[in-house]
């Protein structure tokens, strides 16, 4: 702080320079602007401005000393006063004053501490106030305010807190040290110990923090700082930003994997769910087969486990959620598709009911699922198990002998599947298979193929991208398996799904119910022809058109659904894995049963928004998992040659392209060493790949 009275030549002086007091003596003001020439402890000229001046010692130098001579006696000052502050207690010199004066001189406190007044002991009065802030308040210049009893009793709290968290913190640092010189399986004991003390726990939470939110992270100086300190013990062994050190050393502490899903942390996205949740699952699958039993004894619901139902999934899927079924009538065919009714069992409204809102939709990540129902419920009593009495929503089409579409219904049945097919084994029976269920599933896929051609007749908009997915198994081997959308088996369960959707959203539409429908608008401008002519089939025009495509939106108002070819769409085909398709069940499960909408529009509308804030999160944590994974995969690939078809370039004119690389369907730009048509296979290898920072660069193989 200034003083009220200008610096004069010969005055010592204290002064701020980069956040440090220093001596210095002044020589002469520097010309009529408030600065002044000095010299300092280390014999060195500078200039000062008033601004930088705390306040003058009392008592002067001869500016006509060498600059030599000022900074040693300036040194001895420092010195003698350094040498004077441990023989003197604040709390001496408040308990004199407290309460007798407001505001009391440094000079009068360097007189009660040391008996007199000079320059060593004004500047060792000014340093132990400096150092004690907890009795007297700087004000301004040279004087001082007493501090109050409550404001010290404050301060000392206030102190005390800050001590041991102090005392914690060195706790902390030697704790973590210890554990990283130790065993992996002693490493987990401290870590243990880490956590178990709240104090201890604080400082590890800051750094889980920053390991997770990555470079997002806000608020995270004393976890950096923390880090700081640990590095210095660590011989600096920890690499990398902030955030990465944090993540690496929580790998080292095997709190982390090395390859731990840090998107899952980040949206904190529930993985467990909690005893209460499990034992409402665990009533249910106790009293299940009880109140099947009972429904199908009176006739509650229609009994279709006469039919011959098949379901057809991935050879791992466990929580099956539709099956298909032909029957022969009199007129043609009746063709079944029975969804699994989990409104049987749960209410709206319920725990279960609103804890599936809460997660949004099954979690599918590379190496887990977290379903959106307990596993006993997702895996086993809503599951169409087969040889298991269940309840399913069952979507009945009649088609006559030239498959016609005719009647259409929807009813609340009970179901027994007698068939689990997966998606393989049913293209080989549809090519060579010769048994009753092998022309059902013939005459299935005539009818599904028949129903796309009228669709793609309607205006809808067939884009053929194979689909990568890519799987951790149990060993930590990483495999990329491609799906071709086109592929029979599942272009025939595809399209009966959207038929199913299609007669769901026409029945909500037809008795006003506010279920979550699909829409989707024309592209703007409109799609012409002509601007595709020059693009082969294959990626480049699937990307193409992709391009062109507005995104459908969820909403509780019904509209068409441009590449489906559909006046009105919904989803309730996956009730059991995604929670639209479950509000969907509910409309439509209280109308059947009531003849009434039973949940209303603000209703059915506040639960679809609280699961699209998960199913955001769900989305983001998939595609960001997937992508990791992907590039974990081409990490271990790092050599091979690729093949990918140019699908756009970034620029009218110039070689940088995009390519689809084939075995991983992502899209990257790639320099090549000419502008070849869209559509061209050119050969890449992978240049560099990091999956934590998410970084992957492709070029031309040689």
């Amino acid at each position: 702080m200034r003083q009220e009275t200008d610096p004069r030549d010969g005055d010592i002086i204290e002064y701020l320079d980069k956040g440090r007091l220093r001596l210095a003596v002044i020589l002469a003001e520097d010309g009529n602007k408030k600065r002044y020439r000095a010299v300092s402890e280390d014999s060195r000229e500078l200039v000062l401005t008033l601004r930088q001046v705390t306040h003058a010692l009392p008592k002067q130098l001869s500016p006509t000393l060498s600059h030599e001579q000022l900074g040693q006696e300036l040194k001895s000052i420092r010195l003698r006063a350094e040498q004077l502050v441990v023989n003197v207690d604040a709390s001496d010199l408040w308990e004199l004053l407290v309460g007798e004066m407001e505001e009391v001189e440094l000079s009068t406190l360097a007189d009660l501490a040391h008996g007199e007044v000079s320059a060593v002991t004004c500047l060792s009065t000014a340093s132990l106030l400096r150092d004690d802030t907890i009795y007297f308040k700087h004000r301004k210049d040279s004087l001082y305010e007493p501090r109050n009893h409550e404001q010290v009793e404050a301060l000392k709290a206030e102190l005390a807190v800050q001590e041991r968290r102090t005392q914690s913190r060195e706790v902390f640092l030697e704790t973590l040290v210890k554990a990283l010189d130790s065993t992996p399986d002693e490493r987990g004991t401290e870590f243990d110990k880490v956590m178990t003390d709240p104090l201890l726990r604080r400082y590890m939470e800051m750094l889980l923090h920053l390991a997770v939110a990555g470079e997002n992270a806000t608020d995270t100086g004393e976890a950096c700082e923390l880090l700081e300190d640990l590095q210095a013990r660590l011989d600096h062994r920890l690499k990398g930003h902030a955030s990465r050190k944090a993540f690496h050393l929580l790998v080292e502490l095997g709190h982390f994997s090395p390859d731990e899903n840090l998107f899952l942390l980040r949206h904190q996205l529930p993985a467990e769910f909690d005893d209460v949740l499990e034992e409402a699952a665990a009533a249910l699958v106790a009293e299940g087969p009880r109140r099947l039993r009972e429904a199908l004894e009176l006739g509650a619901r229609r009994d279709l486990t006469s039919l011959n139902l098949f379901s057809i999934d991935d050879l791992e899927t466990q929580d099956v959620d539709d099956a298909l079924s032909i029957t022969r009538i009199p007129w043609g065919w009746e063709l079944g598709v029975h969804i699994a009714d989990p409104c049987f069992h749960i209410a709206f409204d319920s725990p279960l009911e609103l804890e599936a809102r809460r997660r949004g939709a099954t979690l599918y990540l590379p190496d887990r699922r977290i379903p959106m129902f307990p596993v006993s419920l997702s895996e086993g009593l809503f599951s169409l198990q087969v040889g298991e009495l269940r309840p399913a929503l069952s979507f009945l089409f009649e088609f006559d002998d030239n498959l016609n579409v005719g009647a259409s219904s929807i009813v609340q049945s009970l179901v027994r599947v007698s068939h689990k097919l997966d998606y393989e084994g049913v293209e080989d029976r549809m090519e060579h298979g010769s048994s009753a269920l092998d022309d059902d599933l013939r005459k299935i896929y005539e009818v599904a193929d028949l129903l796309a051609h009228q669709r793609m007749a309607d205006g809808a908009v067939s884009i053929d991208i194979p689909e990568c997915k890519v799987r951790v198994d149990d060993d930590g081997r990483i495999w990329v398996r491609q799906r071709r959308r086109d592929a029979v088996s599942r272009m025939m369960v595809s399209e009966l799904m959207v038929l199913a959707n299609a007669c769901a959203a026409d029945f909500c539409v037809e008795h006003h119910l506010p279920a979550p429908f699909r829409t989707q608008e024309e592209p703007d401008p409109p799609m012409d022809e002509r601007d595709f002519e020059h693009i082969p089939e294959g990626l480049a025009l699937a990307f193409a058109l992709r391009r062109c495509m507005p995104p459908a939106i969820t909403s509780t108002h019904a509209g068409p659904h441009f590449s489906l070819g559909l006046p009105a769409y919904t989803q309730a085909t996956s009730p059991i894995r995604r929670y639209q398709d479950l509000l969907t069940h509910f409309l439509l499960h209280g109308f059947l049963r009531e003849g009434r909408v039973t949940i209303d529009g603000e209703s059915a509308h506040l639960a679809l928004s609280q699961a699209d804030a998960a199913m955001q999160s769900i989305r983001n944590v998939e595609r960001d998992s997937g992508r990791y994974w992907m590039l974990r995969y081409l990490e271990e690939t790092l050599d091979q040659v690729r093949e990918a078809t140019v699908v756009e370039y970034v620029e009218k004119r110039g070689d940088a392209a995009l390519v689809v690389v084939h075995d991983t369907m992502m899209r990257v730009r790639v320099s090549l060493t000419r502008r070849v048509p869209l559509g061209e296979v050119v050969q890449v290898v992978v240049n560099q790949v990091n999956p934590r920072a998410d970084t992957v660069a492709f070029r031309l193989a040689t």
